[in-house]
């Protein structure tokens, strides 16, 4: 609740659009709120943040400890965030990357993008049949995204949602699930 009232404030009251400055000001925000320098608190989150620019066609992307997945032309590429979380310990100023992606190709024409943002709870989910008791890992995630992103959005759902309770298989979910999926 924190993390949405601050993420408000900075976007809505103080008009800030571009994702690394976002994730800045949601770090020092974050800091402030908890009282971390004073409570030694260690709580922090991660975050993934996409900004799109239509007029432009481009997409921009900073994440805090979250990657990014998209495709273009079929092929899979990956974003990775930045080593840090929002709040937590360490030094209160930390300043994130933003990375940028075409949504064109080289004649200005509009290209099929989709992309990922997800969070931690899905990779590590333990289960799987033959190998009980085993994470479902990241690189299995990418692996399910490439092998479904072309299908229709709802399609897609159904068969992500429908691999991670086949690989629970009885197991109780560990962490929050969180997998967002745009196609634009």
């Amino acid at each position: 609740m924190v993390g949405n009232e601050l993420l408000n404030e900075i976007v809505v009251t103080h008009h800030i659009t571009s994702p690394e400055r976002i994730l800045d000001e949601m770090n020092i925000g974050i800091k402030k709120a908890l009282r971390q320098q004073a409570t030694q608190i260690e709580d922090g989150m991660d975050m993934g943040l996409v900004v799109i620019d239509k007029e432009a066609r481009v997409l921009e992307f900073a994440g805090a400890k979250n990657n990014l997945v998209y495709f273009q032309n079929d092929e899979q590429h990956v974003i990775k965030g930045d080593r840090k979380s929002i709040g937590g310990s360490g030094s209160s100023i930390k300043k994130y990357a933003k990375h940028r992606i075409c949504l064109c190709n080289d004649a200005g024409e509009k290209v099929v993008t989709e992309f990922y943002l997800f969070s931690d709870g899905f990779g590590d989910q333990f289960g799987g049949t033959g190998e009980f008791g085993k994470k479902f890992l990241t690189k299995k995630l990418y692996q399910l995204l490439q092998k479904h992103h072309q299908e229709p959005i709802p399609e897609q759902f159904r068969n992500i949602k429908q691999a991670f309770y086949n690989w629970k298989d009885g197991h109780h979910q560990t962490d929050d699930v969180l997998l967002l999926g745009v196609r634009c």
